[in-house]
C-alpha cells in the first residue's frame, strides 16, 4: 500500500498518515460503544433498585397492615407504644437516681450522703483484715511444722516459702485491686468498669 502512495504525485507519503487516523477513529467509536454500554447498565441497575425499594416498601406497609389487623382482633395494646412508654418510664427512673443524696448540719449546710460509699470502704477493710488474719495463720502454722527429718525439713520449707510467697502476691493483688476499683453505684455512674481499663 505504502507503495502505491509513493507512486502518486502527493507531496507527502499519506501512508504515515491515514492509519494513525483510522486508530483514533477506531478509540472513539470504541469509547462511544463502550459509554452507551455503561449507560445502558446504569440505567437498567437504578430500575431494578427503584423496583426493590418499591417492593420492599410494600412488604413493610403489608406487614404493618397485618399487624394492626391482628392487634383489632385480640383487641391488645400496641407493642410500639408499650416499648416507648417502658422506654419513658426508665428514663424517667434514671433520672430520680442520678439525683445525689444530701443530708443537711445543723448550721443548714447541704453536704453529699455518703454513707453508702462509707460502708463500702468498710467491707473492703474488714475484707483486707480478714486475709491478713489468714496469711498470719498460715504463717504460723508453717512455722509450727515438726522437724522430723533435715530433708523433709528441706522440703517442707521450700514448700511453706513459694506458699508465702504466693499468698503475698495475692494479698498484694487484692490490696491493689481494692483500693484502685471504683465501683460503679447509683451516686456515681461515670466510675470506670474496671474489665474496661486497659
Amino acid at each position: 500500500m505504502w507503495h502505491m502512495c509513493l507512486c502518486l504525485s502527493k507531496p507527502y507519503p499519506t501512508y504515515s498518515i491515514f492509519p494513525p487516523r483510522k486508530s483514533k477513529i477506531w478509540q472513539i467509536k470504541e469509547k462511544q460503544k463502550k459509554s452507551d454500554e455503561a449507560k445502558i447498565r446504569f440505567e437498567a441497575k437504578q430500575a431494578r433498585m427503584e423496583r426493590e425499594e418499591q417492593e420492599r416498601k410494600a412488604r413493610s406497609q403489608r406487614a404493618a397492615e397485618a399487624r394492626r389487623e391482628e392487634l383489632a382482633k385480640t383487641k391488645g395494646e400496641d407493642p410500639v407504644k408499650a416499648a416507648l412508654a417502658r422506654l419513658k418510664a426508665k428514663k424517667i427512673g434514671t433520672e430520680e437516681t442520678n439525683q445525689q443524696k444530701t443530708l443537711t448540719t445543723e448550721k443548714g449546710e447541704v453536704l453529699p450522703d455518703n454513707s453508702d460509699m462509707m460502708a463500702l470502704r468498710k467491707a473492703r477493710r474488714l475484707a483486707r483484715q480478714q486475709n491478713e488474719v489468714k496469711t498470719e495463720n498460715l504463717e504460723n502454722r508453717i512455722e509450727e511444722a515438726p522437724t522430723a527429718e533435715p530433708q523433709k525439713s528441706a522440703v517442707a520449707a521450700a514448700i511453706a516459702r513459694a506458699k508465702a510467697k504466693r499468698l503475698a502476691q495475692v494479698k498484694d493483688a487484692v490490696t491493689t485491686e481494692s483500693e484502685s476499683t471504683v465501683e460503679k453505684t447509683k451516686e456515681n455512674p461515670t466510675a470506670l468498669d474496671p474489665k474496661k481499663r486497659r
